[in-house]
């Protein structure tokens, strides 16, 4: 009994000399709370979001806010994050439009539409708008650096709706709808394998772009 009191006499003064645990421990830097970090801290797009944010609060009219938008849409298509994407396009052609570079902005928009539409196909009425907002892009820049890509855009929207038509068609010919089956048919017809001939489809209500409408461009 005496050897282990004599034991935990000793150890005492040990145990004082060992650093108090605190609840601050993850802020040192071991790998472990560095990778905890990494993960909580903003990432460099974030911080110019922020700043975007910032500067629009000081002076909306900045003289690098026009160019700061689109390279901030683009940014975020890079990221697909398309919806901030399309935010920002929609305030550059609110508020900078004067500054020139619409077709740069409009292209923006159409590219982040179309990658939105890719990821979720599901979203059948995002096509009837790529091909209408394409088309009007097409009639209004017709010498824009961006046309040979928005030709592209088209070609591929042009293919899928063509597909997805013939997918539905041969599904109601499995179960013996032929009207139906027809229907879908007919909109696949030859000259809609030519973009250039593709009819304009009727105007949607609104854009999910709201501002990519025929008078962005009066």
């Amino acid at each position: 009994m005496k050897s282990v009191l004599k034991f935990l006499l000793l150890l005492i003064p040990l145990m004082a000399m060992q650093p108090i645990k605190s609840n601050l421990d993850i802020l040192n830097d071991t790998p472990h709370e560095k990778s905890y970090h990494q993960e909580v801290s903003k990432t460099a797009l974030e911080l110019e979001d922020e700043k975007f944010i910032s500067m629009r609060r000081q002076n909306s009219h900045h003289k690098s806010l026009p160019q700061f938008t689109l390279d901030l849409a683009q940014k975020h298509i890079e990221a697909q994050e398309y919806i901030l994407a399309q935010y920002y396009v929609k305030v550059y052609l609110r508020d900078y439009r004067s500054y020139g570079q619409l077709d740069k902005a409009w292209f923006l928009g159409l590219q982040s539409l179309f990658l939105k539409f890719k990821v979720s196909e599901s979203q059948e009425s995002l096509l009837d708008e790529i091909l209408r907002v394409g088309h009007n892009f097409q009639n209004t820049f017709p010498k824009s650096t961006y046309i040979k890509e928005l030709d592209t855009i088209l070609n591929q929207s042009t293919m899928i709706e063509y597909n997805r038509n013939e997918e539905i068609a041969a599904y109601y010919e499995k179960i013996a709808k032929p009207k139906a089956a027809a229907l879908y048919r007919a909109k696949n017809n030859p000259y809609r394998a030519t973009v250039s001939k593709i009819p304009i489809p009727p105007k949607v209500k609104k854009s999910n772009l709201d501002v990519l409408n025929e008078d962005t461009f009066e």
